[in-house]
């Protein structure tokens, strides 16, 4: 792993780092089981399944491959993720990817230390506002790290299902400079792309 273990999160040691060939089968599995438990029960039965079908396909793993994906690993197990990868051509914003946290280790800040790690390492490429698409049910925890809500729609899965997901935008100011605000750093922008 990349860093050493942090005791941030209480008693909780993890460890962040660069998610690895060895890691691929039990990622797809966090990723499923988080969201049958977070959107699962909330979405149209098609739906559901179209994801958990698409969590499943050997593409997601060629498409996980293509992010800067990292892991937060608690002895030896991996318990959350997150990634970035560029937004658009621009070279301006990058997209917050495959956010993702076990069940059982909900609201511990594991999230919140793996999205701050990846818009860490999308600023150092260069990349100043961060956009992701999010499950309506967790709009809440983007909004508490610092996204706003910019437009809702459908993200479409396959050829025939579809999930309801909200953009949300993140805008970082410039180093020094005060938000828009004037009571951070940092300031959302809620203008779509």
């Amino acid at each position: 792993m990349a860093t050493p273990p942090s005791r941030s999160l209480g008693t909780l040691p993890i460890e962040i780092g660069a998610a690895g060939l060895d890691h691929w089968s039990e990622i797809r599995s966090l990723h499923a089981n988080a969201f049958r438990y977070l959107t699962g029960p909330s979405m149209e039965p098609a739906s559901n399944a179209a994801l958990l079908s698409m969590i499943y396909a050997p593409d997601y793993t060629g498409s996980l491959q293509c992010q800067d994906l990292q892991i937060a690993d608690h002895d030896g197990r991996i318990i959350g993720t997150a990634g970035w990868v560029p937004a658009d051509d621009s070279g301006a914003t990058a997209r917050i990817v495959s956010v993702y946290v076990s069940p059982l280790f909900g609201r511990l800040g594991v999230g919140s230390r793996l999205v701050a790690t990846v818009e860490q390492k999308a600023r150092a490429a260069g990349f100043r506002g961060f956009a992701v698409r999010s499950f309506p049910a967790t709009t809440g925890f983007f909004e508490a790290v610092g996204y706003s809500r910019s437009s809702q729609g459908i993200q479409a899965i396959g050829t025939e299902n579809g999930i309801p997901v909200v953009f949300m935008r993140k805008l970082d100011a410039e180093p020094g400079a005060k938000s828009r605000d004037d009571s951070t750093a940092s300031s959302a922008d809620p203008v779509a792309r």
